[in-house]
């Protein structure tokens, strides 16, 4: 399971993932069991984004690219569908 360190090495959200990104603007792509799919939680491990994807990057430039049933698509750090592909 992965979980998220600070500097000095203390453990600031506990491993429980089964799968954990790189924060990007505030926000982290993790994959929790139990739960389907991919979601975003917050620095202190709130969840911002319910998992909900089959696929989750990173955020730039306050977007992130997910898939979900087969179809790619911009959201924005609420999980609405932004840009020109919306699901």
């Amino acid at each position: 399971k992965w979980g998220y360190i600070d500097k000095t090495g203390k453990w600031v959200i506990t491993p429980q993932f089964q799968w954990a990104g790189s924060f990007s603007e505030g926000l982290a792509a993790v994959r929790i069991e139990g739960k389907w799919g991919w979601g975003y939680i917050d620095k202190t491990g709130k969840w911002v984004i319910e998992p909900q994807f089959n696929m989750a990057s990173r955020f730039s430039e306050g977007l992130a690219v997910v898939k979900s049933e087969g179809k790619k698509g911009y959201i924005d750090k609420t999980g609405k569908c932004a840009g020109d592909n919306p699901f």
